[in-house]
């Protein structure tokens, strides 16, 4: 309880400028697409077989670029707006792998002691590395939306496919655009649900977690669709593209899992011989 007081004051106190400056942001980004994007967006959600890979067209870069940037400003409100339950899912979760770490340090007398510091390291790294970087949640959705877009591009022309690479992006924002929002919007229940895992229970899924969801499932609808429209490709061909960005990611995730196994064995095996004396 006082934890999650603490974590509420925090979020009122430090989150009600950080609204305001999100919110004139958002409305800048809104005048600078104009009332082009509100028209786009409503051919895109209507017809989107046929509007996507004209809007690729017409859609210059950087009119793309802020339609994913607005995507991610939108769903960097639904983080903040869940800060709080973000820091506490995940202090859960350093609350069960710190003590199950300790259980193995040698003194039972420092295994309550050894849990703290790894539980004070991991929710430290937290807020560092994640919590005081949300408002940078829109610029990592426009550098993955580029980032996947052009390993998808560079796929298909290994599949036969058509089609300038700016075009290609700029069919794909309108997926990052709805993707962007359901990511932001499912990430907190997506954590609950881990640290719920760990403690052997089940987690009821939000409201917000439930649009997220939809939301995701839907860009990713859109982001299929825009491939094989971008590029002009079959369906046998987009599938080809699918599997070689899985395959691609899975082996950026197995590199990063490769690093930081070392990091996390070091890090258990400093609680597993924590001694304060």
């Amino acid at each position: 309880m006082p934890l999650n007081l603490a974590l509420f004051q925090a979020e009122s106190v430090l989150g009600q400028p950080l609204y305001i400056i999100l919110g004139v942001i958002t409305l800048a980004t809104l005048v600078a697409l104009g009332l082009r994007f509100f028209i786009n967006m409503f051919e895109v959600i209507t017809a989107p077989g046929a509007s996507l890979s004209h809007h690729g067209q017409n859609d210059n870069f950087f009119f793309s670029i802020f339609v994913v940037f607005l995507g991610g400003l939108i769903g960097t409100f639904g983080l903040l707006a869940t800060q709080s339950l973000l820091t506490g899912s995940f202090h859960n979760i350093a609350v069960s792998l710190c003590n199950s770490a300790a259980l193995l340090n040698s003194n039972a007398n420092y295994r309550d002691i050894a849990a703290q510091y790894g539980i004070s390291v991991m929710d430290g790294n937290f807020d560092i590395y994640v919590t005081s970087n949300l408002v940078f949640f829109p610029i990592l959705m426009v550098v993955l939306w580029i980032l996947v877009g052009s390993i998808c591009f560079v796929a298909s022309k290994v599949f036969g496919g058509q089609g300038s690479y700016g075009n290609f992006l700029s069919g794909l924002a309108y997926a990052a655009f709805f993707y962007s929002i359901g990511l932001a919007f499912a990430m907190p229940d997506s954590l609950a649900a881990y640290s719920a895992s760990l403690e052997m229970v089940t987690a009821s899924p939000s409201v917000l977690g439930i649009i997220g969801s939809i939301l995701m499932l839907y860009g990713i609808v859109l982001f299929i669709m825009g491939i094989s429209q971008g590029a002009d490709m079959a369906g046998g061909q987009v599938i080809g593209v699918v599997v070689v960005l899985l395959v691609v990611l899975g082996g950026l995730s197995y590199l990063g899992y490769y690093y930081a196994t070392p990091i996390w064995q070091e890090f258990t095996n400093s609680i597993q011989s924590y001694n304060p004396a």
